[in-house]
């Protein structure tokens, strides 16, 4: 996870549950030998080096690029903070830190804390590369949060609000899907994820018209979805985004669940 998730008391939870973690810390805590973190990890010889993809950043205006990366790794001893005096908290806790940034220039850097014992170059690059997939799970979480508006929902019973959470988290992860698989593959048959019903009219309303095409890809129909979901569709915007299609989505279904209604 993120750098909100950087707190002791979570890492000796998960040590006592057993559970592995990634995260990007951003407390430069005291390490075992009496020095800093970050001072460690950037005095510590290059393990590597690797490609790793970034996703685009749209409020800074930054396409996707792939940046090739230098990697460090160190086991390290953390302290349960003084401050902290829970029973129930570890004392200290054996970990494995990895410093990420760009090669040869300031740029992108990332300190990470990982339960996973390492013991090659592949182990470190396969944790990196997990740990670059986290925007995924923010989309996610944005997605169930303000597409689903998980917050909102009124169940105050435990057990009506768990089984909510899981079936917003299936549509969460659906519309997730629909959206890295327009990238992906985008050549594809949108019959993949729609039935004929739902692609002929979602082509028919976004384009404002009857003439339904012989082949429909699903790079046309989540470009459809966007329409539906009020992008405007310049060339330069490229595929909509995950607002978009659940906006795009809501306003097909609503369609359809009226069709048989419409004269």
């Amino acid at each position: 996870c993120d750098r909100e998730g950087d707190f002791y008391e979570f890492f000796s939870e998960a040590a006592d549950l057993k559970a592995n973690f990634l995260i990007r810390i951003v407390q430069n805590r005291m390490v075992d030998d009496g020095k800093k973190i970050f001072h460690e990890l950037r005095s510590s010889p290059v393990a590597g080096s690797m490609v790793v993809r970034m996703s685009r950043n749209p409020r800074e205006h930054i396409p996707s690029r792939n940046i090739k990366m230098d990697y460090h790794c160190k086991k390290v001893t953390i302290y349960r903070p003084q401050r902290r005096k829970e029973k129930h908290l570890r004392e200290k806790l054996e970990l494995t830190a990895i410093y990420v940034h760009e090669s040869g220039k300031k740029g992108t850097e990332w300190f990470l804390l990982t339960t996973v014992t390492v013991k090659s170059e592949k182990e470190i690059e396969k944790l990196v590369q997990c740990y670059a997939h986290r925007w995924k799970i923010e989309r996610f979480h944005f997605i169930l949060k303000s597409g689903c508006k998980i917050e909102k929902n009124q169940a105050r019973e435990y057990g009506r609000l768990s089984f909510l959470t899981l079936l917003y988290s299936v549509i969460a992860m659906q519309i997730l899907n629909l959206t890295y698989l327009g990238k992906i593959c985008p050549e594809i048959s949108s019959g993949i994820v729609f039935v004929e019903e739902e692609w002929k009219v979602l082509c028919c309303c976004a384009r404002k018209s009857k003439e339904i095409p012989e082949s429909y890809s699903l790079k046309e129909a989540i470009y459809d979805l966007g329409v539906l979901g009020g992008t405007k569709g310049a060339p330069s915007d490229g595929m909509p985004g995950v607002r978009s299609i659940w906006q795009g989505l809501d306003v097909l279904y609503s369609l359809l669940a009226y069709r048989n209604y419409l004269v």
